[in-house]
C-alpha cells in the first residue's frame, strides 16, 4: 500500500514538473560581469573567508511568479551568483530545505563545507531538482550552525527563499546563530516573489546580523546588479593607509603625514590651539585663539619695545616683526589691525598720538617687508586699555605694547 502511494506521488511530481516546464517563460540570457580584475589590481580584497547558501526547495517555491516557477528563478539567481563570484580563495557550502517527504531529510547539505569552486557548487546544486514538501527554514539555519563550526574567519550566510509558510522561529534561529558567531557572521537574504509576509520575514532575518542586507531576486537579476550584490557580500575596498596614521587613504586629506604624528579624523596633523603650527612643532601648544604666532607656535609680538616717548622701530624689534611678516605671508587670507598702547605717564592726548604713531610705524615696517597695506590698519588707544597696573615699572612696561587684532 505504501509503495503504491509513493508511486502515485512520484507520478504526480513528474507530471507537474513536465507541465510546469512546458509553460515556463524563457529566462534572460546571462553573461556574468568579470570582477576578478578588480581584485587582481588591488582595488578590492576578500571580505569573507566562507559562505553558505541556504536554498528553499519547499512546496511554495513551485508556485508561479512572473510566469516562472519561483524554484527556477531561485536556481537561476544562485547560478548567476556562482558565475559572478571572483577568483578568490573561499570555503563554500550549499544547504537545501524542503524537497522531501521524509522528516529526516527536510534539510540536507549538498555541498561543502569545502574549498569552493564554481564547478563544484554548480554540480552540487543540480542535485536539488524540484520543489515540494514543508518549509523548515529554522531547521536549516539551526543546522547551518553545525556546518560552520569547523570554519575559521568571516562568514556570509546567504538565504534564498520566498519566505512563505514560515513563522518567526527562523528569526529566532538566526539570532542564535549570530550570537554564536558574533561579528564573524553576516546574513544576506534574497526574496523570490513578492509575498508581503515573506518580505517581512526575510527583512527581519537580514537585520539580525546588522551587517547583511535584504534584496529581492528582481533587484539582482541583471549582470550589473548581480555584480554589485556579489561585491557587497564577498568583497570590500582595499583600505590602504599609506602614511600609517590610522586614517585610510580614501578618507585621508593629508596622505603624507610624517610617521608618528598625532592626527585628527581627516588624517591631518593635530593643531590643538588652532594657530596653524602642528602640535609636533609647537613650542607653545596652548596659545590663546587668534594670537599671532611665529614658526614654533609662540606669540609673535612678545617682547616688542619702544623707547620712552619714541615711535621708531628699534633694531631689536626686527626679529619679532619678521615673525609677523612670515606669519602673514603663510596666511594670505588673514587681515589685522595694529593697535598701539602706552602706560599712563603723561598727557592723555599726547599718549594717544604716541600710540597711534607706534602702530603706524609697525604697519610701515610690515608693508616695506612685502605685506599688502590693504591687509592692515592702525589705531592708537593711548593708556585707555591697560593690561597690567601702572603702579609699577613692570606693569607700565607691559602696557607699552603693540597688539594685533584679526579683522573680518
Amino acid at each position: 500500500m505504501f509503495n503504491k502511494f509513493l508511486k502515485t506521488m512520484f507520478f504526480i511530481a513528474i507530471t507537474g514538473l513536465i507541465l510546469g516546464c512546458a509553460t515556463q517563460k524563457p529566462l534572460t540570457k546571462f553573461t556574468p560581469s568579470d570582477i576578478t580584475p578588480m581584485v587582481q589590481k588591488g582595488s578590492f580584497v576578500p571580505k569573507v573567508d566562507n559562505f553558505l547558501v541556504i536554498f528553499d526547495a519547499s512546496g511554495s517555491m513551485a508556485e508561479k511568479y512572473n510566469d516562472n516557477d519561483k524554484f527556477n528563478i531561485a536556481r537561476e539567481i544562485v547560478s548567476r551568483m556562482n558565475e559572478t563570484i571572483p577568483d578568490i580563495k573561499l570555503i563554500g557550502g550549499l544547504r537545501a530545505f524542503g524537497g522531501s517527504i521524509s522528516f529526516k531529510k527536510q534539510t540536507r547539505m549538498t555541498y561543502g563545507m569545502t574549498q569552493y569552486s564554481k564547478k563544484g557548487l554548480s554540480d552540487a546544486f543540480h542535485k536539488v531538482k524540484k520543489a515540494y514538501g514543508a518549509s523548515p527554514m529554522s531547521l536549516a539555519i539551526d543546522n547551518a550552525g553545525k556546518d560552520l563550526k569547523s570554519v575559521n574567519g568571516k562568514i556570509a550566510l546567504i538565504i534564498v527563499s520566498d519566505g512563505i509558510q514560515m513563522d518567526n522561529s527562523a528569526v529566532d534561529s538566526s539570532e542564535a546563530l549570530k550570537k554564536e558567531f558574533g561579528d564573524r557572521l553576516c546574513i544576506y537574504t534574497i526574496l523570490v516573489g513578492d509575498d508581503p509576509g515573506g518580505k517581512t520575514l526575510m527583512e527581519l532575518i537580514a537585520a539580525v546580523s546588522r551587517c547583511g542586507i535584504y534584496v529581492t531576486a528582481d533587484q539582482i537579476y541583471s549582470n550589473k546588479d548581480m555584480a554589485d550584490f556579489v561585491e557587497k557580500v564577498f568583497l570590500e575596498k582595499d583600505l590602504l593607509d599609506s602614511d600609517g596614521d590610522g586614517v585610510t587613504d580614501d578618507m585621508d586629506k593629508c596622505p603624507e603625514t610624517p610617521k608618528g604624528y598625532k592626527v585628527d579624523s581627516d588624517g591631518c596633523a593635530l593643531d590643538t590651539d588652532g594657530d596653524d603650527v602642528i602640535d609636533e612643532m609647537d613650542l607653545c601648544p596652548t596659545t590663546p585663539e587668534g594670537t599671532m604666532v611665529d614658526r614654533v607656535g609662540c606669540q609673535a609680538l612678545e617682547g616688542l619695545k619702544f623707547d620712552t616717548g619714541k615711535s621708531e622701530i628699534k633694531s631689536m624689534n626686527s626679529p619679532i616683526l619678521d615673525n609677523v611678516v612670515d606669519f602673514m605671508k603663510r596666511n594670505p587670507d588673514l587681515n589685522y589691525s595694529v593697535e598701539g598702547h602706552t602706560d599712563n605717564r603723561g598727557d592723555e592726548t599726547y599718549n594717544r598720538m604716541l600710540s597711534d604713531d607706534r602702530a603706524k610705524a609697525v604697519v610701515e615696517y610690515l608693508v616695506k617687508e612685502g605685506i599688502d597695506e590693504n591687509r592692515l590698519s592702525s589705531t592708537g588707544y593711548g593708556f585707555s586699555k591697560p593690561i597690567a597696573p601702572n603702579t609699577t615699572s613692570e606693569g607700565r612696561a607691559k602696557n607699552r605694547r603693540t597688539d594685533f587684532t584679526r579683522m573680518p
